[in-house]
């Protein structure tokens, strides 16, 4: 039952439903916990914390992702604390900590590579992006420095980092006009985001590049979006924006 909940949010998940994915993840989460299914509740946790980042709530996404892989690290699965700590680094990215998300990427770098993991193929285009980015803003130095102090880290410290993002995250300051139009319209801060970039015509490679998420997700999400919004069309979405007042 808790297996094919989770499985089910997952599946929300892709499809962009980011409500439901949550409410099913946090049923799965409930069970799993309640009959000590550790590793798989590690698991959802590192799931409902890619969910809240995708809905733009960043605090929430740390704390999921820390609380993720301290019981997934207590459980022994490094390969997928890795993949929780590069969940993370994208996070960070997110949160204008571009320091942490080198750090964090020189974990995982060295987590898969005692695993033998290539971490290209695990996370897709995202993380030679993001890691290219990261060397580019950090400089070549301050970013081997980063790195290497990553790969140093225990999974304990991973954890004690990506906690430092909560505090991060709260402290980012709200904008009043924002909360009004998620109240209004129901959508996600991350959807409203999305909704202006399609409107102002910014193509997928770069709608995917300023959330931190695969491209093959940006249409995935759009239909969603359409879903919500009663709209068709790339057409309809822009006049329903402007009825919103969302520039």
């Amino acid at each position: 039952m808790a297996s094919a909940l989770a499985n089910l949010g997952s599946n929300y998940q892709q499809l962009g439903d980011l409500e439901r994915a949550e409410q099913v993840g946090l049923q799965a989460l409930e069970i799993m916990e309640r009959n000590g299914v550790r590793r798989m509740a590690g698991y959802v946790r590192a799931t409902l914390s890619e969910i809240m980042r995708n809905k733009g709530e960043l605090a929430a996404s740390a704390e999921w992702a820390a609380s993720g892989i301290r019981l997934l690290a207590e459980v022994g699965d490094p390969a997928y604390v890795a993949g929780v700590a590069a969940s993370t680094a994208e996070l960070a990215m997110l949160l204008d900590r571009p320091e942490e998300a080198a750090t964090l990427y020189g974990a995982v770098a060295a987590i898969r590579e005692r695993l033998g993991v290539d971490l290209e193929r695990e996370r897709g285009e995202i993380a030679t992006e993001n890691r290219a980015e990261l060397q580019r803003e950090l400089g070549d130095e301050r970013y081997a420095q980063c790195v290497g102090a990553g790969a140093a880290m225990s999974e304990a410290q991973v954890a004690a980092l990506t906690e430092q993002l909560i505090d991060v995250a709260r402290k980012r300051p709200a904008d009043p006009a924002e909360a009004a139009l998620v109240k209004a319209t129901g959508l996600a801060p991350n959807d409203l985001a999305i909704v202006r970039m399609v409107v102002s015509g910014t193509p997928h490679a770069q709608i995917a590049s300023a959330l931190h998420i695969e491209t093959r997700l940006v249409a995935q999400r759009i239909a969603s979006i359409y879903v919500k919004t009663g709209t068709e069309s790339h057409a309809t979405l822009a006049a329903w924006a402007f009825k919103h007042r969302i520039a």
